[in-house]
């Protein structure tokens, strides 16, 4: 045998039982990686502190208030407001907190994720009770506001239908439709890490797997809150014609001809907008509904009836264009080439609220 490479074999043998025999270092804590739960927790406590502190910054304010209408002997005052923003805010702490936590109790998913999906519905719900909160004086002109004694000649409401409730109705929609919004993020989110819902549509292709899992009876609740909320939105909007610009018009504020009289009127599409959102939202709603009946496989008859829906959506769609292009139709060929007579009485309506408006109606 060669001495060398019997000196090489031990040296290499020496350095294998060497390399076996260090003594093993220990992993910093940095290097690995917690477990999901105590990144939540982590988390949620840091962002818990910052909301503390500006609840803490609120309440400084709220009793330099008390204070300052005390000095006054107005103490009533401030109560009136207070209580007011106080159910404000526990309307709001209620509504989204419920929106959010319940989707938890309602899948199955790993008490980690329920805990940090309490904790955010807990901080969503303080966080737009207190900006609902600080609206507390439009609420407090919901609630005590006095009829004017006259009424708009369109609509024939109360002006202070528009002076003390419309505002307040506008903040209810946005509130009631960003909590109906984060009902259904977690809702979705619940639905995603289910553990009823693993591997319950093994072979079925990545989009429609997705869609059957999300589409549980509390995601599709709260996507038809948000569709009925989206045509509350139009039937709100239409309001919006006794305040419109229209430059384009021989009435640059307010209605116009076209906009209340007629078929093919403003008014009118705001109507049909709504009913056409309200339709999108059944056939989507259904669609999924079938998605989520079939497990093994849509089949002839469900991809026929999904179809039908798709076909439902895109006729809505083509009607509610329709009625816009039939406006913008009659307005290039009757509307403009006959004024100003054909805008005489609306011209009027524009006088004479902008008098009454000013208190110079009784001036001649």
């Amino acid at each position: 045998m060669n001495p060398d490479a019997a000196t090489f074999d031990g040296v290499q043998t020496d350095g294998q039982k060497q390399e076996l025999d260090l003594p093993l270092i220990e992993v910093p804590f940095f290097s690995r990686v917690p477990e999901p739960s105590r990144i939540w927790n982590r988390m949620l406590a840091v962002v818990w502190v910052i909301i503390a502190y500006y609840m803490l910054d609120a309440l400084s304010v709220v009793l330099m208030k008390y204070w300052y209408l005390e000095s006054f002997n107005l103490k009533s005052v401030f109560w009136t407001n207070f209580w007011m923003g106080a159910t404000l805010f526990v309307a709001a702490l209620a509504a989204y907190s419920v929106a959010i936590i319940v989707p938890a109790y309602l899948h199955k998913i790993q008490p980690w994720a329920r805990k940090a999906t309490i904790n955010l519905g807990l901080m969503a719900g303080v966080i737009a009770g207190y900006y609902l909160s600080l609206d507390y004086t439009n609420f407090l002109l919901l609630t005590h506001g006095q009829a004017f004694g006259k009424v708009d000649p369109i609509f024939q409401n109360d002006i202070a239908f528009y002076v003390f409730s419309l505002p307040s109705l506008w903040t209810i929609w946005w509130v009631a439709t960003l909590c109906a919004v984060a009902g259904l993020l977690s809702s979705i989110r619940c639905a995603a890490v289910s553990e009823n819902q693993r591997n319950r549509y093994a072979g079925l292709n990545w989009f429609s797997a997705m869609l059957r899992r999300v589409s549980t009876p509390c995601t599709l609740v709260f996507a038809a809150a948000i569709g009925f909320l989206l045509a509350a939105y139009q039937w709100l909007a239409r309001y919006d014609v006794l305040f419109r610009e229209n430059m384009d018009q021989m009435i640059y504020a307010g209605a116009q001809y076209l906009d209340v009289t007629g078929l093919f009127s403003t008014i009118n599409d705001y109507h049909v907008t709504a009913l056409v959102t309200l339709g999108i939202t059944a056939a989507l709603i259904y669609a999924l509904v079938l998605l989520r009946r079939h497990e093994e496989g849509i089949g002839k008859e469900g991809w026929l009836s999904l179809k039908r829906a798709g076909i439902v959506v895109a006729l809505l769609l083509a009607v509610d264009f329709s009625f816009k292009i039939g406006i913008w139709i009659r307005d290039e060929l009757f509307v403009d080439p006959n004024e100003p007579v054909i805008q005489l009485k609306y011209i009027k309506y524009h006088i004479d609220s902008t008098l009454d408006a000013y208190a110079l109606s009784d001036i001649e």
